[in-house]
């Protein structure tokens, strides 16, 4: 399996939304890394959770250093994969809180 592991900011408090009894919780993770000039790159990254993960990461707020799993789009269920692209968000699995 294919999983990937980002560590960022959040750009502003999550969003969260009922949608028939599973909560979704929508926000933005903000990662910055060096590039090889030196200077500063940073990646805005679109973030959904569903369930569980929905809890968790609806108590976090902006500015918060967060870490969230997440796979590919070859391991996502054939429902979510087909409108998977590069603008699409990323599905998070687990999420923490980092300090």
């Amino acid at each position: 399996m294919n999983s990937v592991c980002l560590v960022g900011k959040l750009t502003r408090h999550p969003l969260v939304r009922f949608e028939g009894e599973s909560q979704v919780t929508s926000f933005t993770l903000m990662i910055t890394e060096p590039s090889r000039e030196g200077k500063a790159f940073t990646l805005y990254v679109p973030c959904v959770a569903w369930g569980r993960a929905a809890e968790t990461c609806s108590v976090l707020n902006a500015e918060d250093l967060v870490a969230i799993a997440t796979v590919s789009a070859n391991h996502v269920s054939h429902h979510f994969s087909s409108c998977w692209t590069r603008k699409s968000p990323a599905y998070v699995l687990r999420a923490a809180l980092l300090t």
